[in-house]
């Protein structure tokens, strides 16, 4: 409807885009050996120059 906005915001929406590692398991559950396997992956490839390592989008099992 024209003329009626929304005005609110999700501040944490926007780490997703300065996350480094999207982690397996916000449409499905990982394994155990999936969610390591893709940290170390993300781990390989994270440049030195970076002060934090920020990760997202696992889901524990039980967290709903």
């Amino acid at each position: 409807m024209p003329g009626i906005v929304d005005p609110h915001i999700h501040p944490g929406l926007m780490m997703a885009k300065r996350a480094f590692c999207a982690l397996p398991g916000t449409f499905s559950e990982p394994t155990e050996q999936q969610i390591l396997d893709e940290l170390k992956k993300c781990v390989d490839q994270y440049p030195a120059d970076r002060k934090w390592f920020i990760a997202q989008g696992y889901t524990h099992p039980g967290d709903e």
